[in-house]
């Protein structure tokens, strides 16, 4: 198994793919946009796909596995912070909507009813645990380009945001859902999730602009 990269999904017996994250900037809005409508063209895919898993198919989940395995473990890890808590979320996910699979009716997107799954799968670990594991650091050492700078204050800023406003960031601007479907998955209205998507833009914001003023000063 590479490093950093979640594990394929056990599938229960009776029942039955990398690098690690990689953020973006906030501004890359084009490259946004092209995965929003990759997530639309295969959203009817992925209904058939879960419908054929509910009948029985189980090649047909493995397939919704593989095609979600490895987001859902990015978002699950930008709320638990550690690989290893993400990966046990992710399978927990997987498993509940495994045997959930009979209560999805299409009223969602099929990856916004999955990621939905996911976050009360990171709570519910989460309460488990006795303290809040903090997200990963990313390196300190000053890299050559700006776009490797950019990823590392990106980073920082994202371990110490509020986790509603980092939940909001990744969702729409990491992992590409729309607003609509983010609230969707975080249970709130999408007013308060438009508002936490902004909060945690404009802390990126004024993150980079001071990184990018101590650039221009050294």
């Amino acid at each position: 198994m590479v490093p950093g990269h979640p594990r394929p999904i056990t599938l229960p017996p009776e029942k039955g793919a990398g690098a690690g994250p990689a953020l973006a900037s906030p501004h890359s809005a084009s490259s946004n946009r092209r995965r929003r409508a990759s997530n639309v063209m295969r959203m009817d895919e992925d209904e058939a796909l879960a419908r054929r898993a509910a009948g029985g198919d189980e090649a047909a989940f493995e397939l919704l596995v593989r095609r979600h395995q490895e987001p859902a473990w990015r978002f699950a890890l930008s709320l638990l912070g550690g690989a290893a808590d993400a990966e046990e979320a992710v399978q927990e996910a997987f498993l509940r909507a495994h045997r959930g699979l009979g209560s999805f009716r299409g009223e969602a997107s099929f990856r916004t009813w999955l990621f939905a799954i996911c976050r009360r799968a990171c709570a519910d670990l989460r309460a488990r645990q006795e303290n809040v594991v903090p997200l990963e650091r990313a390196p300190h050492a000053r890299e050559a380009e700006q776009r490797v700078e950019d990823r590392i204050v990106i980073e920082q800023t994202l371990a110490v945001m509020p986790p509603e406003e980092r939940s909001a960031f990744v969702l729409v601007d990491l992992l590409g859902f729309t607003r609509e479907e983010a609230a969707r998955i975080e249970e709130t209205p999408a007013s308060t999730l438009k508002s936490r998507l902004y909060r945690a833009r404009d802390r990126l914001a004024r993150a980079l602009d001071v990184e990018g003023g101590m650039t221009d000063e050294v």
